[in-house]
């Protein structure tokens, strides 16, 4: 690797723990959070700061600061004089990166979260959402989270309704975080 190169990923590593790393991201939420496009390799950036022991994986594609990592965040902050938090909440990583990982899944949480309600106005307004989304893959998506307890179902006459669980609900509240920082960013 070229000098240039290593100062250039020296700065993206900055970058990333100061900016993004108030939570464990995966490199495509860090991605997206700074404006860098699709074809930028920050998970190589990523992949070095754990290899220097400044991050560490949480489940197969995310990370999180290390204690050396967070007092690093901490003194990179004070002198930008910028606010300085990070949380590690309680949470199933492994789903919530299954969930992260799926557009049709993200799409199904967050109406669900929205709209617990019958299934054929559910699908409607998946499909606002997520237009290539049809109603057997929502079926699927749906049957998939009542295995990994995200969703549950109960009958009500000729109708199943589909409501998030509380494990579903935290998934939710996590995928939301993001997406505020995105856009009070920007």
């Amino acid at each position: 690797m070229t000098t240039r190169n290593r100062v250039r990923q020296c700065f993206i590593g900055g970058l990333v723990l100061v900016t993004v790393m108030d939570k464990p991201r995966m490199p495509r939420e860090c991605r997206e959070l700074l404006g860098y496009k699709k074809g930028n390799k920050l998970y190589l950036t990523m992949r070095e700061l754990c290899q220097r022991g400044l991050l560490r994986p949480k489940a197969k594609g995310i990370c999180g600061l290390t204690q050396r990592g967070q007092r690093l965040r901490i003194r990179l902050c004070k002198e930008r004089s910028i606010a300085c938090t990070y949380t590690e909440p309680r949470l199933d990583w492994k789903t919530y990166v299954w969930v992260m990982l799926g557009i049709q899944r993200k799409t199904l949480l967050r109406v669900l979260e929205r709209h617990p309600t019958i299934a054929a106005q559910l699908l409607r307004l998946a499909r606002k959402i997520h237009v290539r989304l049809s109603r057997a893959d929502a079926y699927k998506v749906l049957a998939q989270f009542a295995i990994r307890n995200l969703a549950e179902s109960s009958r009500q006459e000729k109708y199943v309704l589909y409501a998030s669980t509380r494990k579903g609900e935290a998934i939710k509240r996590q995928m939301l975080l993001g997406w505020l920082m995105l856009f009070c960013f920007f």
